[in-house]
Parts: C-alpha cells; structure tokens; sequence
C-alpha cells in the first residue's frame, strides 16, 4: 500500500510522497488499475480462482437470493458482489479497520460508504474508485448517506443544520453534532477525492 502511495495523485497534492522504494511494476499495476476498480476487482477473484480452485461464483455469498439461472443474469449479480467485496475489503486496508470519524473498530459495526452515491457514479470509472469511500460505523454510515453528515476538501466534518431539532437531545450531541468541525482520519491510501466530496456536499448534504 505504501509503494502505490507514491502515484496517489491526492496524496500529491498533500505532498506526501509515499515509500521511496516502488517499482516500475507498482506503477505499472496503479495506472491499470487506478480509475477502473471494477475491472480490479474481478481480476483479483480471476487470481483467487486459479490459486484457491474455487470458481469466481462460488468465491460470493447469494444464499440471500432466490434461485439464479445460469447465465447474465447470474454473471451480472456475481459481478456486483465481488465489486461490492472489494471495495469494502480495499477500504477495511486502508483505514485500518476504524472508522474515519469515531475510530470505532468493530468489524462488523462498518461500513463501506460511498462518497459519490453508487446509483449516481460512472460504473467504470467511479463506482469502485476507492478514493469515492468512506470507511464509516453503521450510524455514521446512514447519516452520511441521508446527507445529514458530510465532509469539506480540508476533511473537516460537516453536521446538517436539519438536527436543530434534535440537538437538544443528548445522544443526537454525543453520537453527530459533537463531531462538527473536526478531522476525519485519512486513508492510508486513496485520500477521498475532492470531485466525490463536493458532490456530496451540493447534492447530498442537507444544508
């Protein structure tokens, strides 16, 4: 994670440099890669399946689902998951487990959010972007998507003015408002992108 660190163009921006030590083979695999997530994401299942034995179908959960003929339909569904996987995976590395606002680590208790919402995102280019996520705790991860909760290009966190009602209750001060204006934790990699972020706060974020 930290020889790819050094083609980050957001960690650039920030003048951080990343490990000094990447080769020519990391930059190789970053430019392949970094602006088409989804092609990432079924090429590591490719290798899984060749290594492990175990078909790409197989290497996703759809015990959730009905019965799937064979098939598009079934590729399509296959396809979507293993995105889905990857992308929380990916972000599950580079926060650390923790949640970018309150350092919450409990697995399960974590979301992958997305900055830019998936429905909205350019399925090539931005929908596995990494540096569209958030690792966030499950309530945090609502808030973000509902737009009461957002960040700025500085990574302040943002807090609605739409919980004036709700401010005069305790938890809605300890568990949201209380995190106004402080930093979130930033990635070890894939630093949020400020194309995503001013999305969210122009469309998403409930001034």
């Amino acid at each position: 994670m930290g020889n790819f660190g050094r083609f980050d163009p957001e960690l650039q921006r920030r003048n951080v440099t990343g490990l000094p030590n990447s080769s020519k083979m990391d930059e190789i695999v970053w430019n392949e890669f970094y602006q088409n997530g989804e092609s990432l994401a079924v090429e590591t299942a490719r290798v899984m399946a060749e290594y492990t034995g175990t078909p790409i179908a197989d290497q996703v959960d759809l015990s959730d689902l009905p019965i799937i003929p064979d098939g598009g339909e079934k590729e399509r569904i296959v396809k979507t998951r293993l995105n889905q996987r990857f992308f929380r995976e990916a972000l599950m590395s580079s926060y650390h487990s923790a949640c970018c606002i309150t350092g919450i680590s409990i697995p399960d208790l974590l979301v992958a959010s997305y900055i830019k919402p998936w429905h909205v995102s350019d399925p090539k280019t931005e929908r596995n972007s990494l540096s569209n996520g958030l690792l966030l705790n499950a309530l945090h991860g609502k808030a973000f998507e509902r737009g009461y909760v957002s960040i700025n290009a500085a990574f302040d966190i943002l807090v609605s003015s739409k919980l004036s009602e709700y401010v005069s209750s305790n938890e809605c001060n300890n568990w949201v408002a209380a995190f106004a204006d402080k930093k979130i934790a930033l990635p070890e990699i894939f630093v949020p992108n400020r194309h995503f972020i001013e999305y969210h706060n122009d469309v998403v974020f409930l001034k």
